[in-house]
């Protein structure tokens, strides 16, 4: 058996903009501890894998906006068990995090406010907007913001970021 931390386990959260290295630092991190204490990996983005039948038809009736909306649910259900596996002494390291702080900025909210006016998609909004309060009482223990130049970020995603 792993040893566990003394204090119990506790949930490490690595946050920046695209091309940081966030997914790299997350296997170094999960490889350094592991051979030690008990570890789990918890990917909190937004992604493009398989599952889920909420997702699945959250992408159906919305279209347009179905990247936005389609993991709200299974981002919170990640959330609460990232904390689940600290309560039972891992050390838990997340690959993002989601914030309230800022709409659309470091895995927030994402539902721009011109679109709250209509109707299905205000039903939506509110729904996102509570999901994201009640993450917020979820924080994780340590914060690790990634920075770099955007040269840097550039060479590891080119193409794909914007200034």
């Amino acid at each position: 058996p792993k040893r566990r931390p003394a204090a119990g386990g506790f949930v490490v959260a690595l946050i920046g903009p695209d091309g940081m290295g966030k997914s790299t630092q997350a296997d170094r991190l999960t490889q350094i501890f592991r051979w030690k204490f008990g570890v789990a990996q918890a990917y909190v983005g937004i992604g493009d894998g398989n599952g889920w039948w909420l997702r699945k038809t959250l992408q159906t009736l919305v279209f347009p906006h179905r990247r936005r909306l389609k993991s709200l649910a299974q981002r919170y259900a990640v959330v609460k068990r990232a904390h689940r596996g600290a309560t039972r002494g891992l050390i838990v390291i997340c690959d993002r995090w989601p914030q309230a702080l800022g709409r659309g900025y470091l895995d927030g909210p994402s539902i721009p406010q011109h679109l709250f006016s209509i109707p299905g998609l205000s039903a939506l909004a509110r729904l996102e907007q509570r999901l994201y309060q009640k993450m917020a009482e979820c924080r994780p223990h340590l914060t690790l913001h990634l920075v770099s130049d955007f040269a840097v970020s550039e060479q590891r995603k080119p193409g794909e970021i914007r200034k």
